[in-house]
């Protein structure tokens, strides 16, 4: 989930307000289309959503014209909404977040009270379910951590953060532990390295690592590493990992404010030089990385100070780990349906089907429903796994009607996690009489 615009701002001490991330997902036309009297949608985001087998499908905003009736043109064009997370007070951080904590130059308010709220809304009421993730990030910020980070709305197409005034502005959507933890890093990381993380030079390792702690406090770490590190190494193939291209981040990103179409890649490559210095160095080395360039304002200082190493040698050893990362370019199959492809008598109470493919897939939501009356209807499709597609039946199935979907299409794919994609495949079953 990404927003479809970003503004990297410069730093402007009592004014910086930083885009970041946003939920719109929308086809590549802008427009969910319509054919042979059935609504088939196309939905496209080009980063990750978070999964949760308890996340709420799409919020029906995406809309379209009811079965068998003829259509002059494009349905209505929508988004879809991930959900929130079912039980955000039992997300836990996959992977080490407690490593040492430098001094950030802050006083340390103490010990923890475990009566405390740390964020709040705008009129400054508490939001207690959201205290578990300030937790789990004074675990690795200790002081850096704001005491108290106030959570806006507004409705634009991407989330943000202001560490001024210790904001954090979710575009709609968006009140999901990943993004909130996200954004709340951003607020962290721009106390630990005294502003530096905002600067252009560093915005690579900054939302990289926005990115890793989010995912982990959601209980998504694993996934999201392995997914990060596809497509960093895709990226390096491509030749499009280097410090000199990473460290130009408006436009390694892109310039969404003047029209561009920002590379979302770019946040999993930042990632995996994260990772990087994690998994060679150590998570308390990292830690000692974000203190000192927060005192040097310069990657090639920070590495001689910190690691003892040269730029040069820096991006060979970034290079190097991405070179081993093992991608796995299978083609997705089915491997399941529910109800079962030409199943008959099913039952009129299903509350949801689904598929489930051979690996995770990529984000994209290619799939062709009766909709209408039917009960069935790609609005309310969502992924409930990596590999498990779902789509909330609205009230009951249809008596003794024979559904049929489409998963793909012509110009539309479903496609595995780094891209593959899957052939275009039908399923079809019949409900019960009654």
């Amino acid at each position: 989930m990404r927003p479809s615009t970003v503004i990297v701002a410069a730093l402007v001490v009592g004014s910086l307000s930083l885009g970041c991330r946003g939920t719109s997902v929308s086809s590549p036309d802008g427009t969910a289309t319509a054919k042979e009297g059935v609504d088939a949608a196309v939905t496209d985001a080009s980063a990750i959503p978070l999964r949760d087998a308890g996340a709420s499908p799409a919020d029906g905003s995406a809309t379209g014209t009811d079965s068998g009736t003829a259509d002059s043109g494009a349905a209505d064009s929508g988004t879809l909404d991930a959900g929130p997370i079912a039980d955000s007070s039992a997300a836990e951080a996959d992977g080490d977040v407690d490593a040492a904590v430098a001094d950030s130059g802050r006083e340390d308010s103490g010990a923890l009270d475990a009566g405390a709220h740390h964020y709040f809304d705008s009129d400054g009421s508490p939001l207690p379910q959201w205290d578990f993730i300030w937790d789990q990030l004074y675990a690795y910020f200790g002081a850096s951590t704001p005491d108290k980070i106030t959570v806006e709305h507004w409705d634009g197409g991407d989330s943000k953060f202001s560490p001024p005034d210790e904001t954090i502005v979710l575009a709609p959507g968006n009140d999901r532990v990943d993004t909130i933890a996200h954004e709340s890093t951003h607020l962290c990381n721009y106390a630990l390295t005294q502003g530096a993380s905002t600067m252009n030079d560093f915005r690579f390792f900054d939302e990289g690592f926005a990115e890793i702690m989010g995912y982990n406090i959601a209980s998504e770490g694993d996934w999201y590493k392995t997914l990060a590190l596809a497509v960093a190494e895709q990226a390096n193939e491509a030749g499009n990992v280097s410090f000199d291209k990473v460290q130009d981040w408006a436009t390694y990103y892109g310039p969404p404010s003047s029209g561009g179409t920002p590379n979302w890649w770019a946040y999993q490559v930042g990632s995996s030089f994260d990772y990087m210095i994690q998994d060679t160095r150590g998570q308390a080395a990292f830690h000692a990385f974000l203190v000192d360039i927060g005192t040097t304002k310069d990657l090639g200082a920070t590495f001689q100070n910190v690691f003892s190493s040269t730029t040069s040698a820096m991006e060979q050893e970034w290079l190097n780990y991405l070179s081993q990362v093992q991608i796995d370019g299978s083609a997705p199959a089915v491997v399941e349906m529910s109800p079962a492809d030409q199943a008959t008598g099913v039952s009129l109470n299903t509350p949801e089907i689904s598929v489930t493919f051979s690996v995770a897939m990529g984000d994209n939501i290619c799939v062709t429903t009766p909709c209408g009356s039917t009960g069935v209807c790609y609005t309310n499709a969502y992924w409930k796994a990596h590999n498990v597609l779902a789509i909330k039946v609205d009230g009951s199935l249809k008596p003794g009607y024979a559904y049929h979907l489409v998963l793909g299409g012509k110009t539309c794919h479903l496609s595995s996690y780094v891209g593959v994609p899957l052939p275009q495949s039908t399923w079809q079953f019949t409900a019960a009489s009654q």
